[in-house]
């Protein structure tokens, strides 16, 4: 297995774990109306499930 595709994987694991983290951020500041860190944990976890198919695509087609 080359390293590209190791690293590729690694950054599906990590945006993803980090997409739960976020949602569970999101969930708990909803409980709390925290508007402010809910919009952040929303962002945040956007961009992270933006990084996971940008990981996973990478992974589909190597060398686009």
């Amino acid at each position: 297995m080359s390293s590209e595709r190791q690293l590729q994987q690694l950054g599906v694991f990590v945006h993803g774990v980090l997409v739960g983290l976020h949602t569970l951020g999101i969930v708990y500041n909803l409980k709390r109306r925290n508007w402010l860190d809910v919009c952040i944990h929303g962002g945040a976890a956007i961009y992270d499930t933006w990084a996971v198919a940008k990981h996973l695509r990478a992974l589909e087609c190597p060398d686009a």
